[in-house]
């Protein structure tokens, strides 16, 4: 099949100039240092057949400032630093170049780049041969603070296989925190200027081109051969407030086609409204396992793990993978989270499929909870506090509103055995109670008994 992907490839690709870039997509990310010194990214997906023009090994990316518009557009050198290929049918090199700016004052810029001209076998917008391939991103600098854009944590997705249910999540992340917001959108050709005549790429019925609001998943049935344009468009907001966005502006391509890979995932998932989800207690170890076979025996199969589990600063969570026959293989996800890193949403986990060909994306959501009866919001209420968090058993404890004259806590390990009872009067809650926790070093939470949502999570080293 292999060859018959490679003939009608180059066929698909046939409306190129000989001139042309054959540059298939990318995208731009920014970090700012504490010096205030703008690290930029360009990364550029280009079409390698035979015949097609090279990219060079440096070029420029424009950079204006959104806050002060009368500023003048700067040009910021980048020199290519990484050049591979995405596992795929269709041959992709992937050019990563790298570039660096003193910015002179704080705000919001825009970093943008753009070469001419779109593939013109592009079928999902109108005269695609006359528009250029436009990427941009937007970015904050404060004053002597880091701040940078989302990233995305998988690559693009290039080949999908005729009428069959695809998925595929480029995982958008942020490396501060802050809420994400991403969407499908029309792909740009200029600043501000979208092209024109957009629609979605062709599907079946039962599996239109969309993205999960939770994780990010793209699922799609292609139900047409050619190649398709899309943008994905990522804003992070900060207490309310925008304060970045990037674009993945990537062309797809569909072929008369079928994958051979069975992916498996664990039978202990569970699924809320199409979603797979699963319950992790904190401070205790936790592991999933996927299978991946395929019926050719050439095939070269592999499973890659991704996610915000393994992005964590000091994480210990791992994915590894190894072969279990000539044609089959399974990666097992590890992670022994702690009560710190409890939150209120879930986190996303992504394996990824391939078999060198094709690529299939599985999302899951994880939700950390202490598994003893509270769920993170509680953990994270703000009532209570404790003073020093490690200690060695000595602390202060305090509410800011305490609900009556005498107060019970409770005190409880990870397996929610309690372990001590206090009572503490009104008084001695609002000025912070000393108190004396008489137990082995490790993680506990202390909670007002009757009142769950008061509770706090400490450590005795």
């Amino acid at each position: 099949m292999k060859k018959l992907i490679t003939l009608l490839s180059l066929i698909l690709f046939t409306g190129y100039t000989a001139n042309a870039s054959h540059a298939m997509g990318g995208e731009i990310t920014v970090t700012v240092d504490n010096n205030n010194v703008a690290h930029v990214t360009l990364t550029i997906y280009r079409d390698a057949n035979t015949g097609t023009a090279a990219l060079s090994n440096s070029s420029f990316v424009a950079l204006e400032s959104i806050s002060s518009p009368s500023s003048p557009t700067q040009n910021i050198p980048v020199t290519r630093t990484t050049l591979d290929t995405l596992p795929s049918n269709y041959p992709t090199e992937r050019h990563v170049y790298t570039g660096s700016i003193q910015l002179t004052s704080n705000g919001t810029y825009l970093v943008s780049w753009s070469i001419c001209c779109r593939n013109a076998s592009i079928i999902n917008f109108n005269n695609p041969s006359s528009y250029n391939l436009y990427l941009k991103t937007e970015f904050t600098s404060y004053s002597s603070t880091q701040s940078s854009t989302p990233i995305f944590l998988n690559a693009p997705m290039v080949s999908f296989p005729l009428d069959t249910m695809w998925t595929y999540n480029p995982l958008p992340y942020s490396t501060s925190g802050d809420s994400l917001y991403w969407s499908i959108d029309v792909p740009l050709s200029a600043p501000y200027q979208a092209v024109q005549g957009y629609i979605a790429p062709a599907a079946n019925v039962n599996g239109p081109f969309t993205m999960n609001p939770n994780t990010g998943l793209i699922t799609w049935w292609p139900s047409q051969i050619g190649n398709y344009a899309v943008s994905i468009l990522v804003e992070e907001f900060s207490s309310g407030t925008k304060i970045a966005e990037i674009r993945r502006d990537m062309q797809f391509s569909v072929f008369p086609d079928t994958s051979s890979m069975q992916f498996s995932s664990p039978n202990s998932l569970s699924l809320a409204n199409g979603n797979p989800f699963d319950n992790v207690i904190a401070g205790a170890p936790y592991s999933l396992t996927f299978e991946l076979a395929s019926n050719d025996n050439n095939a070269a199969l592999n499973l890659i793990g991704t996610g915000e589990p393994l992005e964590l600063s000091q994480s210990n969570a791992s994915f590894q993978t190894q072969t279990t026959s000539n044609n089959s293989i399974e990666g097992t996800f590890t992670w022994h989270p702690s009560l710190s890193d409890i939150r209120t949403k879930p986190y996303v986990l992504n394996i990824r499929a391939t078999d060198g060909a094709y690529n299939y994306d599985f999302s899951v959501e994880l939700y950390l909870n202490t598994g003893v009866g509270l769920d993170e919001s509680t953990l994270l209420s703000n009532n209570m506090s404790i003073y020093p968090n490690p200690s060695n058993g000595n602390i202060k404890l305090s509410l800011k509103q305490v609900p009556k004259s005498e107060c019970t806590f409770e005190v409880l390990n990870l397996q929610g055995q309690r372990i001590q009872e206090i009572q503490i009067d009104r008084n001695s809650l609002m000025q912070g109670a000393q108190l004396n926790i008489d137990a082995a070093p490790g993680t506990y939470i202390i909670r007002l008994k009757g009142e769950e949502a008061q509770s706090k999570v400490f450590v005795i080293q």
